[in-house]
């Protein structure tokens, strides 16, 4: 661990969440975030021994809280997490069944009794935790996925990965679909 290049990050927010949201692997950015200065770590930061690393902390993370925002959702009652826990070019499925122990660890910590819904985000997330490298969001994204998810008791549902929000080409019809996914995902 000593020679590692980034850190195992692990999931943050509300232990007895409303709303579990999953992702597929950090980035850079989460790797090095300052959780003490909200913002990139900088030598200061390392002086002082601030924690660092926090899973969608970056431009990603806020576009994914103002999605939950207008889905009309508290992002301070959401559990963020991530399928492969360090930083990196996407994973493949070897990299994601590896990590997947982790996850499963972290969601039974998590007290689900009142969760009303989990939502993964990206193909690497639908990997991860339905364990089937052949599903993508695409195939995925419109039903509850009730038979191949773990059995955590809340739905679980795929939509895009927010980083898709930050693309010129279909961020407004990305976020209106996003959107529409997590009021589904608020559906009894």
């Amino acid at each position: 661990y000593q020679q590692a290049q980034s850190i195992c990050l692990p999931g943050h927010g509300s232990l007895t969440p409303e709303y579990v949201v999953i992702l597929g692997h950090p980035s850079q950015v989460d790797d090095a975030w300052c959780q003490t200065c909200d913002r990139p770590g900088t030598d200061r930061c390392r002086q002082n021994s601030h924690q660092t690393g926090s899973v969608l902390s970056n431009s990603v993370g806020y576009a994914l809280k103002k999605v939950l925002v207008h889905a009309s959702i508290d992002p301070t009652t959401v559990f963020y997490t991530s399928t492969v826990r360090c930083t990196g070019k996407p994973p493949g499925i070897v990299q994601i069944r590896r990590c997947r122990a982790y996850l499963l660890d972290e969601m039974s910590m998590l007290d689900l009794s009142q969760c009303r819904g989990i939502m993964l985000l990206g193909d690497s997330a639908v990997h991860g935790v339905l364990n089937q490298a052949y599903l993508t969001v695409r195939n995925t994204r419109l039903r509850v996925l009730e038979g191949a998810a773990p059995p955590w008791g809340p739905p679980v549902r795929a939509t895009y990965h927010p980083v898709e929000l930050l693309l010129r080409h279909s961020g407004a019809i990305t976020q209106e679909e996003m959107v529409a996914d997590f009021v589904d995902l608020q559906k009894p």
